[in-house]
Order: C-alpha cells, then structure tokens, then sequence
C-alpha cells in the first residue's frame, strides 16, 4: 500500500497539480458534478464554507463549464509539480541546459582513456612505447570499449622480445600498462648473440667471496684473488676420451653470478670560486595557458630581449578522484632574466657540499645492487679548491661477457 502510494505521488509531481478553493452556494453541488464526470479530486477539506481540493492540472479545464452551470467561485491556492518548477526557472533555462551540457560531457569523457600510464619499463621508454601502441590503434581519447587488453598484450611481447610479461588494464581513465623485461638485456651481449660459446671475465681486480654457477666451468674459487681480464667462468668443455687426451672441445653461453670484495678510488673536486644567479625582478615575462588536447589559448607572451634567460613551466591536469582525468590542461610559464655574480664558498659550504655529493655516490651505488663494506675519504681544503678523496671498499658482482677462444685439436695422422 505504501509503496503505492508513493508512486502514486511520483506521478501527481510530474504531471503537475492544483490547490483550489470553492466557494458559494452549490459547492456540494459543484463536487458532484466533477464526481459524475469522473473528474479526480482528492484531499477535500472545508473551512468557514469554503472547500480546498487538490486536481490535476489536465483537469483543471473541465471544470470551467461546471463551475458556471453551479455559480460557484473556484479560485487557485497553491500549485505544485515538475512543469511548474520548470515554469518558475525558466529565466535561468542557460543554466539548466549549461547542467545538462556538463553531465553529458562527463559521461562522454568517462568512456574514453585520456592517459597510458607505463610501469617496469627500463630498456623501453614510455615513448617508444607509445608510438608502438599508435601504431595499432592504441591512444589517448579513444572509447574504451575498443580496447582489447589481450591484443594489447600480445602485441607488445611480439614487438618487444625482451618483455617477458605484461598486464594491461583499464583504472578509470588510465591505461595501465605493467611490464616485466628479461634480466639478460640484449645489451648484455651486444655482439655475442651468434656466439658459439662465452666467457666470463673479470671487469676490475678483487678477492672472490661468492660464486653461483649455472652455465660453464668456474675456473676460480672463494678467496682467489683476480686480476681485471681474468677468465672467471669458462665456456668452453673439454671432451676427452678413456686415456684422458682431449678430442675435441664443447662451447655454452656461460651463465653466473661471481661476487668479489673490491677497493675503488674516491675523488672529488669543488672550485672555491663560483658564479651565483641573481634575478631582476624587472625581468620576467609570464604567460598563462588554457588548453584542451592540441588546441591551446595563451594569455601573454614570453618574447625578451634578456641577456641570460631561465624559463619555468607548470602544467596541471583536470581530474576527479585518482583515476578519472580529463583531456584539459592549464598552466603557466614564466621566463626570468638574471646576471651572475662571483662568489667564494666559505669552509663549512665547501664541506657540506662535499659530503653531499659522497653520500649521493653512495646511494647510487646500494641502487646498483653494491654492497659498502668499508670506506676511507678524507675531506681537504686548499686556498683555491676543495677535494674528497680516499677509497671505498665495495663487495659486487665483477662479470663481463666475452666471446670464447675456439680452439682446434691438432691430430697426427700415421704415415
């Protein structure tokens, strides 16, 4: 019954209705009438002789006729309904059709990618990548229902035969594209793809802490010390028959991880004096910009005549929640004159920049995969310069591919 009820109302709101108030002398009259010409009213009250109806606005015309015939008088209270909202906002109809226009637009743009967004990627870049995915119909702005993640998939790994997996999949309005490459890049072996076998030789001087050998025959052991060059693991198999002389030889790409405690010299070197940029204030242009795809609007310009310029560019893009961004941009770019001026470090700068630059080369180095055993740098000043210089004692893996010697058996044929 409720549930009735309520769609009941739902359909007076949208078709629209009226609050009247009858009066006179044949208001009873007036009621039956409208009830024998299946006129529907409903919400009937009286007060003080006056009676208060609701009627639907279709009605309201058809008791026109009824309301002479009765010499009643029928005056308007209150209307209520979906065409009378309309009706009362129609100054600002620009407004609603602007609404409108907004939430088409979202929906449409909520259909189609605006970005590709790539991760794991390292011997490929993001726009290598991308001309490859142009190249197949894959782009920014295209319907998503288009796009095929399993195609997608396919595709790269058959462009790409370092790319040993890949996982595509559609995050709001992104393009996720997930790549794994194989461990063993092409440049490893730059020419030693047709290779018959391959060596491993040491790329610097150490002592050998670890090896794990899956190809080759080691020809070192833990604790030997080597020399940069040294044949570390070999590919190349002696094959000998039952007085052990050797009859021939069997070549592999050898493969193995040969770790070794090394000692690398540290140095670096800051001039006292420098050049400091100092801005003119006068000097600077800015320009700011609205831009949606390739179609773009600028206000201002960043044309200047300054002797040294630095220019700087903000862009942002329009987006809702994380996933959901929009092919709209706007920003600003700034150009700003400058001149130098000659400066002396003082002892403390000297010092701090030095330490900041060992602490970035080390840091560097632990993202190589090197372990810092041990280091020895000391900091020194002199009148025209600062130097950091020592050794930093390193453990990493020390091998370099290298093509194996082919050899021949010589054999003595019986006269």
């Amino acid at each position: 019954m409720r549930s009735f009820l309520l769609i009941h109302s739902i359909i007076q709101y949208l078709q629209g209705y009226l609050t009247l108030c009858v009066e006179g002398d044949s208001a009873e009259r007036f009621l039956n009438l409208c009830s024998y010409h299946k006129i529907y009213i409903w919400n009937v009250t009286i007060h003080d002789n006056v009676y208060e109806l609701q009627i639907r606005i279709k009605d309201f015309r058809k008791i026109r006729p009824i309301a002479r015939k009765t010499h009643t008088h029928v005056k308007i209270k209150n209307r209520f309904g979906f065409p009378f909202f309309i009706y009362s906002h129609k100054v600002r109809g620009f407004f609603l059709v602007g609404i409108i226009f907004c939430i088409c637009l979202l929906k449409e743009c909520s259909a189609r990618i605006w970005d590709v967004h790539f991760s794991g990627n390292q011997e490929q870049t993001a726009e290598s990548l991308m001309d490859f995915l142009q190249t197949i119909s894959i782009y920014p702005g295209m319907r998503k229902e288009k796009i095929d993640c399993f195609e997608v998939n396919k595709a790269l790994r058959e462009q790409y035969p370092e790319i040993v997996w890949v996982s595509t999949s559609l995050d709001g309005s992104i393009l996720q594209i997930k790549i794994k490459e194989n461990e063993m890049r092409r440049n490893d072996l730059p020419s030693l793809e047709d290779a018959k076998g391959i060596d491993l030789i040491a790329t610097c001087d150490g002592v050998i802490t670890q090896i794990i050998t899956r190809k080759g025959i080691p020809l070192v052991h833990v604790g030997d010390q080597v020399k940069k060059g040294d044949i570390l693991v070999s590919g190349k198999l002696e094959i000998k028959n039952d007085s052990q002389e050797i009859i021939r030889y069997q070549y592999e790409h050898s493969d193995a991880d040969v770790f070794a405690d090394t000692i690398q010299v540290y140095t670096d070197k800051i001039p006292r004096k420098y050049k400091q940029k100092q801005y003119n204030k006068k000097e600077q242009r800015l320009t700011v910009f609205f831009r949606i795809k390739s179609c773009s609007i600028e206000i201002g310009s960043l044309r200047n005549s300054f002797s040294n310029v630095e220019k700087e560019s903000v862009e942002y893009q329009i987006q809702f929640g994380e996933n959901f961004k929009l092919p709209i941009y706007y920003g600003y770019a700034k150009a700003k004159g400058y001149h130098f001026i000659p400066q002396n470090y003082s002892k403390e700068e000297l010092k701090t920049k030095l330490n900041l630059n060992f602490e970035q080369f080390l840091q560097k180095l632990e993202e190589k995969g090197i372990q810092i055993t041990g280091k020895s740098v000391n900091i020194h000043l002199y009148d025209a310069f600062a130097s950091a210089d020592g050794a930093l004692y390193l453990n990493q893996k020390i091998t370099q591919p290298v093509e194996t010697e082919m050899m021949e058996i010589e054999r003595n044929e019986p006269e």
